[in-house]
Parts: C-alpha cells; structure tokens; sequence
C-alpha cells in the first residue's frame, strides 16, 4: 500500500515539474538543436537534410520524409531513450526532456504502441509529444 502511494506521489510530482519549467519552446529547441549536433552519425547515416533539421529545431516542422524518421530514431537511441527491444524508454525519455511527463509520455506511447516500424513509431511519438495539449506548440 504505501508504494502504491509513493508511486502515485512521484509520478504526480514528475507531472507538475514538468509543466513548471519557466523555459521557452523557443530555448527548448534551441538547446536540442546544439545537444543533437554532438550526434554527427545519425545526420550521417540517416541521410536527413540540414534544411530538415533546421526546419525542426527552428520552426518545429517536422519532414515526411522517412530519412528524417530514421534520423528522430537514431538521436533516441543515442540519448537511450529507445530500450533493446525497441521500446521506448519512459524514465529516461522524462528525465531527458523538458516539459515532459509521465501522463504525456504515457498518452503518445499509446498511440505508437502497435507501430513495428521503428523510424516512424519515433516520429509518431515525437510529433504527439511536441503537439500534446500545446504544451510546445500552440
């Protein structure tokens, strides 16, 4: 019983950090923009365009474009936001990424759950994260 409220107290708490934060989407995308440049492979073996990058982190554009899905792939596997067997980690993935919580997080794997395709589960996953409640994006 008490761990059940603990639980519930931590991923309570997670929920309101996460919509706490003072910081911009604006300074959010920017800050990814210069973490994921360290992810020089994943632009490379992707075969993403600079201009389809610049388009996410700039204008929160997100490409069709499958090299730009496998690019999303490759950077969430490098953070080990993506467990071995394909799914994506949810402790790493909110403690990683500002403004997220456990609900957020818990609402878009759902939807991406039953996607096999790993490229486009983490761009299904991304676009539901970047568009949940206009937390980012009004």
């Amino acid at each position: 019983m008490i761990f059940k409220i603990l639980l519930i107290v931590a991923c309570s708490l997670s929920t309101i950090l996460a919509f706490n934060s003072k910081k911009s989407t604006e300074d959010i995308f920017s800050e990814w923009r210069t973490r994921v440049k360290e992810h020089q492979v994943c632009f490379q073996s992707s075969g993403v365009l600079q201009e389809e990058v610049e388009n996410y982190f700039v204008h929160y554009e997100m490409s069709s474009r499958r090299n730009f899905k496998c690019y999303l792939e490759c950077i969430f596997k490098d953070l080990e936001f993506i467990n071995k067997d394909g799914t994506i980690n949810q402790v790493n993935f909110v403690e990683g990424a500002e403004k997220v919580s456990n609900e957020m997080f818990e609402t878009c794997n759902a939807k991406v759950a039953k996607e096999t395709d790993g490229c486009e589960m983490i761009y299904q996953f991304v676009y539901c994260i970047v568009h949940y409640a206009h937390i980012y994006l009004q």
